[in-house]
């Protein structure tokens, strides 16, 4: 995120837009510095070309909720209409997931020191893009999207500087394991 914020008008440039951000909360954090407070997040950030109306949008949802009945606020008109003023939800769910997902990080198991859990990138791929479609990950390190993204269905691109860890990354996309066209994203 700092790369893209200091370099913000080259990234305009290419005319790519930010969506929306997701906070990735770690069990463990990880700093640098030990004057400063303990880092225990990551961000994960969603963007796009084009107009939003031409983006694909899946939601996706979560098992956690709980049975209620609840009465929604009245929106701004500027937000749109989302219907009735209550609604009950007998089974608890479905529920948006949530924009803070908080999920266990890959120490002891990671191939690369910022290594994501494939649980926390599938169902953010299955969000931004429509089966089949590709992903890029222009920083891919040991190749977690590429796995996730090929997992859910999709095609991915992958770029990695670093020759050890595009060496990882194909080792590990090489190894045939993409037969489950039912991926639920429990992997982590």
């Amino acid at each position: 995120m700092r790369m893209f914020l200091e370099h913000a008008q080259e990234f305009a440039a290419t005319r790519w837009k930010m969506s929306q951000d997701v906070v990735w909360e770690k069990h463990n954090g990880s700093s640098f510095h030990a004057d400063r407070v303990r880092r225990v997040h990551e961000h994960v950030l969603h963007f796009y070309r084009g107009p939003w109306s031409k983006v694909w949008k899946q939601p996706q949802t979560t098992p956690d909720a709980v049975a209620k009945t609840a009465r929604r606020k009245a929106r701004p008109p500027h937000m749109g209409d989302i219907g009735g003023g209550e609604f009950t939800s007998y089974d608890g769910g479905p529920r948006l997931l949530r924009s803070v997902v908080r999920m266990r990080s890959m120490h002891g198991r990671a191939r690369h020191p910022t290594e994501k859990p494939i649980g926390l990138l599938a169902p953010l791929i299955r969000y931004v893009a429509a089966p089949g479609e590709t992903i890029i990950d222009p920083f891919c390190g040991s190749g977690s999207a590429l796995e996730a993204a090929l997992l859910t269905g999709h095609r991915a691109i992958g770029i990695e500087s670093h020759e050890p860890y595009a060496e990882i990354a194909a080792l590990r996309l090489s190894q045939n394991i993409f037969l489950n066209d039912n991926y639920s994203g429990d992997a982590s």
